[in-house]
């Protein structure tokens, strides 16, 4: 990791702890809700060829030290889900990540599936499914396929120094390749299940690939589908999200 204070960037240094977990270790994402205090999450490969997911924060210019993301193992039995790819926060020691596991179980060539995490007060809780989404069929992952993508969260979102972020992505429907773009909202140290927008037909090949919050906890979704042709936006107020407006170029 590098920092920047007033302008000048200081010297790689590596994070504490992170070797002792494993090798070839990646940063997946980074997010700093204030100016003296930021969060990294990302992967690394285990002694066993396992992947691994790490969370590691930093407080005025010091790195504390790498940790595995609780839950994530029991989750990842395949050992080779992706690892994390989304994070944002609302304040100091209280942030949310998000991206895909894979596990054996649900399917004979395993399935890639999404999940969230969120930190309060400084301590991370259980890595968990994405609440609402489907488990991976027959009807979704073909019989003959090594594995199968069901669903994945693409971005995410908090209203910094609010009480409520949002993750969103998709999952596949009961057609194969056919997916939904979804959000979920994670208020009160808990997530809702997935909301679909309207506006956007079902499976569209749709997905949520960007999101944004203001301090007020206003919202705004951005993605794309068929129906909608290039992409849409969706906004969300008080809770409630506007139908997916189409973009045109």
């Amino acid at each position: 990791m590098a920092a920047e204070r007033n302008g000048r960037w200081g010297k790689p240094v590596p994070i504490p702890g992170l070797a002792k977990l494993g090798s070839d270790a990646g940063i997946a994402s980074i997010a700093c809700p204030t100016a003296n205090g930021c969060v990294v999450v990302g992967g690394y490969l285990a002694s066993s060829n396992d992947s691994g997911e790490f969370v590691a924060s930093e407080r005025n210019g010091r790195w504390g030290s790498a940790s595995k993301l609780a839950g994530f193992g029991a989750l990842d039995t395949a050992g080779d889900g992706g690892g994390p790819s989304a994070l944002s926060c609302l304040s100091p020691g209280n942030c949310v990540v998000g991206g895909t596991y894979a596990a054996n179980a649900d399917f004979a060539g395993g399935a890639v599936e999404a999940f969230v995490a969120s930190e309060r007060n400084g301590r991370w809780g259980k890595a968990i499914e994405v609440p609402g989404i489907p488990a991976p069929s027959s009807a979704i992952c073909e019989p003959d396929s090594d594995a199968c993508v069901a669903g994945q969260v693409l971005s995410m979102s908090c209203s910094l120094g609010g009480t409520t972020c949002v993750a969103g992505g998709w999952y596949d429907t009961k057609a194969i390749n056919g997916s939904a773009a979804f959000v979920t909202t994670y208020k009160n140290g808990r997530w809702s299940k997935v909301t679909q927008f309207s506006g956007l037909a079902a499976p569209d090949d749709s997905q949520v690939s960007s999101l944004s919050c203001t301090p007020g906890g206003s919202c705004a979704a951005g993605g794309s589908g068929r129906t909608t042709g290039p992409g849409f936006l969706a906004f969300e107020k008080n809770g409630t999200w506007s139908p997916a407006h189409p973009v045109r170029f």
